[in-house]
């Protein structure tokens, strides 16, 4: 196994077509560079089986994808149709080669500027919730922290059941390279 460089640090440019419309294929160009150097990184390593991710989100929370960019050159592209106006927030998550994971976070305005605005949600404290047949539950001590997720000190585990029989689900199938994939948005 290679090494892995935790000092090494990166910064990310970003890009959109111009003038970003619901309902029309709006292009992404993220762009990976040493931060000490400014040299653009060009090696990445799979990680999940894949090269990037981007979780792109709106800022009611209602809309959500999960995508990733194709590396071409020498950045990560896509194109991506938004569904609506409103201010949306990517987030970028990648490996470069001989170094740890790393995430970025960009804010981009799609569609009519009055029509672009924080919404204030509603805080959500019920640990269960039901969708397309599967009950989840998550189980955890305590509160959970940003300071403490990151660096690792809080556990937490989730239960899977069948919402109508309530029997554990214990069929999970990988899925890039794992039995379950976790954004956790604040």
């Amino acid at each position: 196994p290679v090494a892995q460089n935790s000092a090494k640090r990166y910064s990310v440019s970003f890009a959109s077509s111009n003038n970003p419309q619901p309902g029309k294929e709006t292009e992404l160009r993220l762009k990976v560079y040493d931060a000490t150097s400014g040299t653009p990184i060009t090696l990445f390593t799979n990680n999940f089986e894949k090269l990037a991710h981007l979780v792109i989100v709106d800022s009611s929370l209602n809309q959500f994808d999960h995508v990733h960019p194709a590396f071409e050159g020498k950045e990560f592209s896509i194109q991506h149709i938004f569904n609506k106006s409103g201010l949306y927030h990517l987030y970028l998550d990648f490996l470069p080669f001989n170094s740890v994971e790393q995430q970025f976070a960009f804010t981009l305005a799609v569609g009519k500027n009055d029509l672009i605005e924080e919404v204030d949600m509603p805080e959500d404290k019920g640990l269960t919730k039901v969708f397309d047949g599967y009950e989840i539950a998550l189980n955890k001590k305590g509160d959970l922290t940003s300071k403490d997720l990151s660096l690792g000190k809080t556990t937490f585990t989730f239960a899977l059941r069948n919402s109508s029989t309530k029997q554990p689900i214990n069929d999970l199938e990988p899925y890039l390279g794992a039995f379950g994939h976790l954004v956790m948005i604040n």
